[in-house]
């Protein structure tokens, strides 16, 4: 199979610290992949040099045999790139069917965020695509209520419906269930595998909960000091030397914080 997303040798170079050194990732359509590694591995950095948000040093990002190193965000996620952040970003004024509906807009090249709000021809139809988006987040049934109004959690399902929305050829996950516990953070990664599956999507994940991303991820790929020093089927992955020195034994001792 041709990968829906290939990483060659990509890099970014601030100064004089290499945070990304040379790291190459493939994806294939309907393949949930790990990003892990200890806190300054350069994990965020790498996600956003492949969704635009910041111009690499060298290297080259293909999206389904396209070049696409260095394009902008919103010319990504029109290409079918959408997006999370580790601190959920709805808008707080509106509902959450609106939420969906503004990102459905946007991908459409119909940015005024306005329509949203007028009715008009054509907002019934927008209305149902952005309802199945919520359902597959089991959200649907709360539609109507504001943004302004949900949990943790809840902002987290509405927040991949919203990255859902752009995502037609791949989804990033910037710690999806930060600031989630036990059965929950469980719940958000099932969603997570089950959706890349219905959808036949890419999925990437940048997770510090190791218990989940070896339940719920078909590869990892782990990070440290900018440069992979593994790869490959969670379970062989875990059990490296070098992984469980750089971070598996950080992890386990309760050292927990951002990429």
């Amino acid at each position: 199979m041709n990968p829906i997303l290939q990483v060659e040798k990509i890099a970014k170079q601030y100064g004089g610290l290499r945070a990304v050194d040379d790291v190459s990732l493939t994806l294939e359509l309907g393949e949930v992949v790990g990003l892990i590694g200890p806190n300054g591995s350069g994990k965020t950095t790498f996600v956003n040099l492949i969704t635009g948000y910041v111009e690499p040093t060298s290297g080259t990002v293909t999206l389904g045999g396209t070049d696409v190193t260095a394009r902008s965000p919103h010319r990504l996620a029109q290409a079918g790139v959408g997006r999370t952040y580790q601190v959920p970003r709805l808008f707080s004024s509106l509902s959450i069917v609106e939420n969906i509906e503004a990102a459905l807009l946007f991908v459409r090249r119909q940015p005024q965020i306005w329509r949203v709000l007028t009715p008009r021809t054509g907002r019934a139809s927008l209305r149902r695509e952005a309802i199945e988006l919520l359902d597959m987040v089991g959200m649907a049934h709360v539609a109507d209520r504001g943004a302004a109004s949900l949990s943790l959690g809840e902002s987290r399902r509405v927040e991949i419906a919203r990255g859902l929305a752009a995502a037609r050829r791949i989804l990033v996950l910037d710690e999806p269930v930060a600031g989630l516990q036990g059965e929950d953070a469980m719940n958000v990664g099932r969603l997570i595998a089950e959706t890349a599956r219905a959808r036949d999507i890419g999925v990437i994940v940048i997770e510090h909960n190791v218990p989940l991303v070896r339940r719920f991820c078909d590869r990892l790929v782990v990070l440290n000091l900018g440069r992979v020093i593994a790869a490959g089927p969670c379970e062989d992955v875990v059990r490296m030397p070098q992984v469980v020195e750089a971070y598996i034994g950080k992890e386990a001792s309760g050292s927990h914080g951002r990429s």
